[in-house]
């Protein structure tokens, strides 16, 4: 029986094919791991900027990003109970009362994405929405100058901590959007 070497990489019994994938796509797993952060900054650019142009003059479109904003705010809100999260908030050192706060800010941007979604709640839901994203960000400052948050969130890049910081205020324009009450569709 021969033995076979396998490298970290393959898991044992992969095909061929398989193992050229995962040789070409490698050096893509780093921009892999940031792409729900860049697609969502993307949204929340788009969003902001028409919000600037449009106001609450287009029904569709404010509805479209309401809908964009609480698919992100709740995937966000769940990933806050995943161990990636936890060791996030546990790393900052300032932070009293680590598990009250990671647990609390996922609870409101599930909670927030959800009453985005209807009419009766979207208002105080923006506004919740918007003060958990001012509340959390202390944790973007964090990953600029410690190490350990910076590696959990922006794979030790200095460049994705430092854009972390503006896009927040994007992110916390985009939820202020939906304070306005809804327009009424106009059907």
């Amino acid at each position: 029986m021969s033995s076979k070497h396998f490298s970290p990489e393959f898991a044992p019994g992969m095909s061929p094919s398989s193992q050229y994938f995962v040789k070409r796509l490698a050096p893509c797993k780093d921009v892999a791991s940031l792409l729900p952060f860049l697609m969502f900054s993307l949204e929340g650019l788009v969003a902001v900027i028409c919000s600037y142009i449009y106001q609450d003059t287009d029904w569709l479109l404010k509805f479209t990003f309401s809908q964009l904003l609480a698919i992100n705010t709740v995937f966000a809100g769940i990933l806050h109970f995943y161990k990636p999260l936890y060791e996030f908030y546990t790393s900052m050192i300032f932070v009293p009362f680590k598990d009250f706060w990671l647990y609390s800010t996922g609870f409101v941007l599930m909670f927030g994405g959800f009453g985005l979604v209807f009419a009766n709640t979207q208002v105080l839901a923006a506004y919740a929405l918007a003060g958990v994203l001012i509340v959390m960000f202390p944790g973007n400052i964090a990953c600029v100058f410690l190490e350990k948050p910076r590696k959990l969130v922006c794979n030790d890049s200095l460049i994705g901590a430092v854009l972390r910081l503006p896009m927040q205020l994007v992110f916390i324009r985009w939820a202020l959007w939906f304070t306005t009450p809804p327009l009424p569709p106009p059907f």
